[in-house]
């Protein structure tokens, strides 16, 4: 959403407009499990938001905190895999940094096969 601002100063009849993006992000929305099996449903772990946030970065991580996935401007989804390959059936970790923001969003996915 796009909030505009307009203020004006009654005496001297100058005014200013100014505009601001806010981006509100429901984690309820964010998926906590895909299935990257081929079969055409659930096969990436999509977070759409991040196509409207350009500053917003996603990070995926296993339990040992290894990186294994990181959004980019062109990635807002991850296959599951890492290299090339199949990650294992397990639990991984995600955490989301928005700008501005007083915390990151993080929570826990899981891939199931």
């Amino acid at each position: 959403t796009t909030h505009v601002m307009r203020v004006w100063d009654k005496a001297t009849y100058c005014s200013a407009t100014d505009s601001m993006r806010v981006i509100v992000i429901d984690e309820k929305r964010i998926p906590n499990t895909f299935s990257p099996n081929n079969d055409g449903v659930n096969d990436l772990w999509e977070l759409r938001f991040l196509e409207r946030c350009m500053e917003c970065r996603a990070e995926v991580y296993t339990t040992n905190g290894i990186l294994v996935w990181r959004s980019t401007t062109t990635s807002v989804s991850w296959n599951g895999r890492l290299n090339g390959r199949d990650l294992p059936v397990g639990t991984y970790y995600y955490v989301i940094k928005m700008p501005g923001a007083e915390s990151p969003v993080a929570g826990y996915v899981t891939i199931l096969r």
